[in-house]
């Protein structure tokens, strides 16, 4: 079975996490990539400032750097200078590091002493800056070395910024700048953060709105079925019963007594007993009904009819039915029925109910019947013939009974 209730559910709670795991993916994408390019751009500046600064003044030392050892570079009176230079630019603002490469990949200067003489030769970073191309990265370190301290847990973007010579405007060195982007980064998750929530708390309202619409759509549809049902009913009921006496009508009757006779058919190979095969119907006509309808109407007439399905019903087994098989005519059909005795003590007992007095409206109706019987599969081996041996049979009831 179908439930749209719990489809609904499933369908939601996996479109809306896969929409909350895009969007966030996308922010964190694109808030990254802006943050990247601001610190670019940022360390962009510097990097044209310092350049200014360090040609045509520190041109010379960069061309000796490439024949000095890792001792010379440490000793040299440039390097000191250049501290206070890069001190003096990077001071107030988010840049923490800065290391100075001449085009062999020596790291010529670097705030943090120890990687000075350090090779970066391999580096993709290097040597895309060396080619002209800026290279930036965003990192997470657990540890980071700066001026005078070292800083844990930080968000590091390094951006690697080829520098001119202002002369030949040829690339003749490599700055590497290192920008402290924590608090950045943190806004950033906080911002995603915040996002998912409203996008969840979007998501709970809508839901809660479309479920309301689902739960009241189900009530509707279990309505419309429900419906449906009772006109199946109904249509079934004005197929099968006759609506006046509420007894099974004409088509009913057949279909029974077919199916009986179709199973009777399959099973005739059995060696079982006969007995369950055989049944019996009882063609009943109600003999001066016409004179109540001619003398006192329709209504009263129907209302005689009711009162003898009654009589009808009371003289029968639980097992046998009783059928309008049309106007003032009945038929019953007694199953389990073998011998013709116990046929008649039921025709007996139905003429003494039928003779009932049924009073009306303070007026008394006397009623008689004439009944006619077929037992199968002696008298027939179809409803057909069944009926038209009972109907037989019935007249011959009917003469005998007025002679």
């Amino acid at each position: 079975m179908f439930h749209i209730g719990r489809y609904f559910l499933i369908t939601s709670a996996a479109g809306v996490a896969l929409m909350l795991l895009i969007g966030s993916l996308t922010y964190s994408h694109l808030s990254t990539q802006l943050l990247i390019e601001h610190e670019t751009r940022s360390s962009v500046n510097i990097t044209k400032v310092l350049g200014r600064e360090i040609w045509p003044g520190y041109s010379s030392f960069l061309d000796k750097s490439r024949s000095m050892d890792r001792d010379e570079l440490l000793k040299s009176r440039s390097r000191s200078e250049l501290n206070n230079l890069v001190s003096k630019y990077i001071s107030g603002t988010d840049i923490i590091k800065v290391k100075l490469y001449n085009l062999d990949g020596i790291t010529v200067y670097s705030t943090e002493a120890e990687q000075i003489g350090l090779s970066k030769l391999d580096n993709p970073g290097f040597m895309s800056a060396r080619d002209g191309r800026i290279k930036t990265n965003l990192t997470f370190r657990d540890e980071f070395h700066t001026f005078e301290n070292i800083i844990v847990d930080i968000s590091v973007v390094s951006s690697y910024i080829p520098l001119y010579d202002t002369q030949t405007s040829k690339v003749s060195a490599v700055l590497e700048v290192y920008s402290d982007v924590t608090q950045l980064v943190a806004a950033i998750q906080k911002a995603k953060t915040q996002i998912a929530l409203i996008g969840l708390i979007s998501f709970l309202f809508l839901f809660s709105f479309l479920y309301l619409i689902v739960q009241r759509g189900k009530r509707i549809m279990k309505q419309q079925a429900e419906e449906l049902q009772i006109a199946n009913e109904r249509i079934k009921k004005l197929a099968y019963q006759d609506s006046l006496t509420e007894l099974y009508n004409r088509n009913h009757l057949e279909e029974k007594i077919n199916k009986i006779i179709s199973k009777c058919i399959r099973d005739d190979g059995d060696k079982r007993s006969r007995q369950n095969d055989e049944f019996a119907i009882l063609y009943i006509d109600l003999n001066n009904f016409k004179e109540i309808n001619d003398n006192y109407g329709h209504n009263t007439g129907d209302m005689v009819l009711a009162a003898v399905s009654q009589h009808l019903r009371t003289s029968v087994r639980e097992q046998d039915e009783v059928y309008r098989f049309g106007g003032d005519e009945f038929v019953i059909l007694l199953q389990n029925i073998i011998a013709e005795p116990d046929i008649k003590v039921v025709i007996d007992k139905v003429k003494t109910n039928i003779a009932h007095p049924i009073e009306i409206a303070g007026i008394t109706y006397l009623l008689k019947a004439s009944i006619g019987f077929a037992l199968f599969p002696k008298d027939g081996e179809t409803l057909e013939e069944l009926i038209n041996h009972a109907d037989t049979m019935m007249y011959q009831d009917k003469h005998s009974s007025n002679s």
